[in-house]
């Protein structure tokens, strides 16, 4: 998706002074939550986007308000915690998605480029590429995405257990490549199990039935 102008519009979620911010995404079964944590300075109010938009106002939203519209669209609310500390606040967004819900994600959407999202009826596959748009001065971002699905084939930069992390970072932001395949979990089938278990009582009730009225015809006579 070609964006024009990139950064206009654009509020700053995720990169602030010198700071590794993160973008978590959790993957289980079929729901998908997004977690996007990002630390902002004093002085984050008082400079400038580089595109010349004052910055103090949009981070003042992101602070002072319960919910936060992600770049201005106002369908998609991502909820919000903010904890204070003595030189700066930790602001935490998040969004749940289900699988096919998970193709309209804000901040993917947004921020990357080119994203291409795929869904069988074996596995999720997700592709994240070419330029990445929210990265801003010496800023860093730790992209992490953890699964509880079998992951099938991924080129993460580094693996803790079932989290796989990338690391945007001024050296690789024109060039990013995140790929990642995971298995999709099938629902239990509950018919046959409940069928057979239909089959199991009514065949106990049956034999109860013809015991019983071979017991009541051994007493007639």
């Amino acid at each position: 998706m070609k964006k024009g102008i990139y950064i206009i519009g654009i509020l700053i979620i995720f990169v602030f002074t010198g700071c590794t911010s993160k973008y978590e995404l959790k993957i289980e079964n079929d729901k998908f939550t997004e977690n996007i944590t990002t630390y902002i300075y004093g002085q984050d109010r008082e400079n400038d986007l580089h595109d010349g938009i004052e910055s103090g106002a949009r981070i003042d939203a992101m602070i002072d308000h319960d919910v936060f519209s992600l770049f201005g669209h106002y369908n998609m609310v991502y909820k919000k915690k903010v904890k204070k500390y003595d030189d700066y606040e930790k602001v935490v967004l998040t969004q749940k998605y289900s699988a096919k819900e998970f193709k309209n994600s804000r901040a993917i959407m947004e921020c990357f480029h080119k994203f291409d999202f795929k869904i069988t009826k074996k596995y999720y596959h997700i592709k994240l590429y070419d330029d990445f748009f929210c990265l801003y001065n010496n800023d860093k971002l730790d992209i992490i995405i953890t699964s509880k699905n079998k992951v099938l084939k991924s080129n993460e930069d580094e693996r803790k257990g079932n989290k796989y992390i990338w690391h945007v970072n001024q050296d690789n932001f024109h060039d990013v490549n995140i790929e990642i395949k995971t298995e999709k979990v099938k629902k239990p089938n509950y018919v046959l199990p409940i069928i057979s278990l239909l089959l199991v009582i009514g065949s106990i009730i049956s034999i109860i039935i013809i015991v019983k009225n071979k017991y009541e015809s051994s007493n007639k006579f």
